[in-house]
């Protein structure tokens, strides 16, 4: 993201990461997509062939992301953000991340032809809430364990842990434990 223009994303040559001016680097300026005048960019993440801009109120997502001379707007989904850059986590099939209301799931679907997006910590959103207020978004941090199933958000300064079974949500059983801990 531009340190001088947070609306712009600048990108590298290819195979040149230091040069952000010659071959084949350029930017996109989400400026002309953005529902709101003024959004900030949390997090990027890559998904199906898709890029993924998590700004706080709104996620804007590009198709053709691995040929970036045929990358086009595919959907601006407003309303719904991410609050925290290191809440993103790519399960494989999916992707989870933070809004100001709970965790959240970006999901692809066959018999649609856009990206929703489903709250999936309803049954403690109460208490995400909570540690949302409580907590600096840029201490929150989760991680995704593959073999053993299961995505964790961290609250360090609480310090409390939420932790989603993600095998049981791919069947759409969001099933979640709390720990209050110091576990990392």
């Amino acid at each position: 993201v531009d340190t001088t223009t947070p609306s712009q994303i600048n990108y590298s040559d290819l195979l040149v990461p230091e040069d952000f001016t010659g071959g084949s680097s350029g930017s996109i300026n989400l400026n002309t997509v953005w529902p709101y005048s003024i959004d900030t960019i949390t997090a990027l993440a890559a998904h199906n062939n898709n890029l993924i801009i998590f700004c706080q109120k709104s996620i804007v997502i590009y198709g053709s992301a691995n040929n970036i001379n045929n990358i086009y707007l595919v959907e601006v989904i407003k309303d719904i953000g991410c609050i925290a850059r290191d809440s993103v986590q790519n399960i494989g099939d999916d992707i989870l991340f933070l809004s100001k209301d709970g965790v959240r799931s970006l999901s692809r679907t066959i018999l649609q032809d856009n990206m929703p997006q489903k709250e999936i910590s309803a049954n403690i959103r109460d208490d995400v809430i909570t540690s949302i207020a409580a907590e600096t978004p840029g201490l929150i941090r989760s991680t995704y364990n593959e073999k053993e199933g299961f995505y964790i958000l961290n609250f360090p300064t609480i310090p409390v842990q939420y932790v989603c079974d993600v095998r049981k949500a791919q069947e759409g059983v969001f099933r979640w434990t709390k720990w209050s801990a110091g576990v990392f």
